[in-house]
């Protein structure tokens, strides 16, 4: 069965948006491991100390940015749905 034009590229659209919100879920999930290893570093060298605390001010503001855009994404997406399954022709519904 052949959807309609307006079914065809919101599915495009909703497969593309998923995709990036998987990619984006796991940079999350390799900054929260980089944070949580980076935090359970034992006293560093005085040397280092500044060096350390950057790197940790840097991924808790890469892991907090990276949180609003997967939230932002799956917000995006559950619109996205919305979107389609108001469309004419449920006859296959956004999985």
């Amino acid at each position: 069965m052949r959807l309609p034009p307006a079914q065809q590229h919101l599915l495009g659209l909703l497969k593309d948006e998923r995709s990036r919100l998987h990619d984006l879920v796991w940079e999350l999930d390799e900054v929260e491991v980089a944070l949580a290893e980076l935090e359970a570093v034992p006293g560093v060298a005085p040397a280092l100390d500044d060096q350390h605390a950057d790197q940790l001010e840097h991924l808790r503001q890469r892991y907090d940015a990276l949180q609003e855009t997967v939230l932002t994404q799956m917000l995006y997406i559950e619109r996205l749905e919305a979107r389609y399954n108001q469309l004419p022709y449920p006859a296959v519904r956004a999985a």
